[in-house]
């Protein structure tokens, strides 16, 4: 039986329950043994043993070599354990299989119990699985936006994913937010540059009405103002607008953003000249 468990809410996550996905063995209660030094990543034979399967290529013996290892650990290692295993069927695209490792953790009073850390790798998880359904929306939806609270290697994990899935959606709009928002990471001038080229070319491919669609839903500012920009430089042009008004308005936009990275963009577009589109006549 196929369980959907990815399909959950923004802002709460509800109760998400496997019913007749029951092959895998319960998680037996907790043992209490003692914190380790590391939380996240217990260290004892069972999870030796996981990692040299992992190692050697073995994903399923892994998944299922972790999990198995999560009855002998308390939290937060014990929930950390079962994300490591269905992380891992997630990536070999056993939907089934990951679903019912997630199973023991699923409820939305075992999510609100894990901590911080543990609740964005199960997002990580859910959004992989919508992936592999070819929910790419879904999965944007579903993954952290915000990392810099989380360990570097998770967070980093978390935005390629994001990426990935934004550029397989061929939604310009999610994959031009999705550039917006993980831009502060590029600390190259270049990159950074070009990033701002990628955005500029990508809003100019989009449909005028998307555009202006986008600019009025959209909260964050400065994706905001990038579609703000291109619809003022699209609907100039499509309504013959004369040449000193394309100016103010442009003017206008660079007077109130002037740290904006569409500044570039804003200042070339004053030299242009609107060109009105023309219909041609087609005839009876």
């Amino acid at each position: 039986m196929k369980c959907n468990l990815y399909r959950l809410s923004v802002l709460f996550l509800p109760a998400l329950f496997s019913v007749g996905c029951s092959t895998i063995p319960d998680i037996v209660p907790q043992i209490p043994l003692p914190i380790l030094n590391k939380p996240s990543a217990p260290i004892g034979k069972d999870i030796e043993q996981a990692n040299d399967f992992l190692a050697a290529g073995k994903q399923h013996d892994a998944a299922s070599a972790y999990f198995a290892a999560a009855n002998h650990y308390p939290s937060p290692q014990r929930e950390r354990l079962i994300l490591q295993a269905a992380e891992l069927a997630a990536n070999f695209k056993d939907n089934n299989l990951a679903q019912r490792y997630l199973d023991p953790i699923s409820s939305s009073a075992s999510f609100n119990k894990m901590s911080k850390e543990n609740q964005a790798r199960f997002r990580l998880v859910q959004g992989q699985l919508a992936i592999n359904d070819g929910n790419q929306r879904e999965a944007l939806r579903i993954f952290p936006q915000r990392v810099s609270d989380l360990p570097p290697a998770l967070g980093d994990k978390i935005l390629k994913a994001r990426m990935t899935a934004a550029q397989s959606s061929r939604d310009k709009l999610a994959l031009i937010q999705e550039l917006v928002l993980q831009e502060p990471r590029l600390q190259n001038r270049d990159a950074i540059d070009l990033n701002h080229k990628r955005i500029w070319n990508l809003i100019k491919q989009m449909p005028l009405q998307n555009i202006k669609d986008g600019a009025s839903q959209i909260n964050h500012p400065i994706l905001k103002q990038w579609l703000t920009l291109g619809a003022m430089a699209r609907e100039v042009r499509a309504n013959e607008t004369d040449e000193s008004s394309y100016q103010r308005g442009i003017k206008g936009w660079i007077k109130l953003n002037p740290t904006h990275p569409g500044i570039v963009e804003a200042k070339k577009l004053l030299k242009e000249k609107p060109t009105a589109v023309v219909t041609p006549y087609r005839g009876g």
